[in-house]
């Protein structure tokens, strides 16, 4: 069983995006960062390997061509996925319905939520909150934390929480 960095993981979960991903490398046990961008700078890349890994991931998915012909293990990457915009939105729901007492608050969250861009207008009704809206960074942190360690587990990755802040 491969041994990773809570950190790492959750630096990938938080930003992986259309234009930049996450790659976990099950050989080094490591998380690989992956942006076009930033692969004809090799000094960008702490160690060789993972600067390889990144060219390989890249070949895999068929972003770059395989001039080198390089064998290619498939098993050996893993895409490290952020959770998608309906499990936010029920964590945000969760959050409302079960952590806020205040029941104007409760309804002006829930009315946020029902409306368009949720995500935008839960966040604006927290802002004026900081009580509320600190305990909902709380919330989501813990909420995140429970994500990776079920992914974590689900792929047989055993998280190294050493370097946890």
């Amino acid at each position: 069983m491969i041994k990773v960095s809570f950190d790492k993981l959750e630096e990938a979960f938080l930003n992986s995006s259309d234009e930049i991903s996450y790659w976990l490398d099950k050989k080094m046990g490591k998380v690989i960062f992956i942006s076009s961008e930033f692969l004809d700078d090799a000094a960008y890349f702490e160690e060789k390997e993972e600067l390889q890994a990144a060219r390989e991931i890249l070949m895999m998915c068929g972003d770059i061509e395989n001039g080198e012909n390089i064998e290619i293990d498939e098993n050996r990457y893993l895409e490290i996925i952020s959770p998608n915009s309906n499990e936010n939105y029920k964590i945000m729901e969760e959050f409302t319905v079960f952590q806020v007492e205040n029941e104007r608050l409760q309804n002006k969250l829930t009315d946020a939520l029902r409306g368009r861009k949720p995500f935008r207008r839960f966040k604006d009704v927290l802002i004026y909150e900081p009580d509320t809206e600190k305990k909902w960074f709380e919330f989501e942190a813990k909420k995140l934390r429970e994500y990776i360690e079920d992914w974590a587990e689900s792929e047989k990755i055993e998280i190294d929480f050493a370097d946890d802040k």
